[in-house]
């Protein structure tokens, strides 16, 4: 399923509000073990989802220059 890219700009600005309100919650919360490996493995699939919508920001650009070819 192929999103356009003004969705994929919206998703990605939102990934990246979330990594940063994560980042700060780590250094907010960095003596409970518990809730500080929680937020740890939601920023590993924030960081993996914002690798991932970049890859599909780039690859509809490239198709899109394919097509006007």
């Amino acid at each position: 399923m192929l999103m356009t890219n003004d969705k994929l700009i919206d998703k990605l600005s939102k990934l990246k509000l979330e990594e940063s309100c994560l980042k700060r919650n780590i250094d907010r919360n960095y003596r409970n073990l518990k809730i500080r490996t929680r937020l740890f493995e939601r920023l590993k699939e924030v960081q993996v989802e914002i690798k991932q919508t970049k890859f599909k920001i780039r690859f509809e650009k490239e198709m899109k220059n394919e097509e006007l070819r």
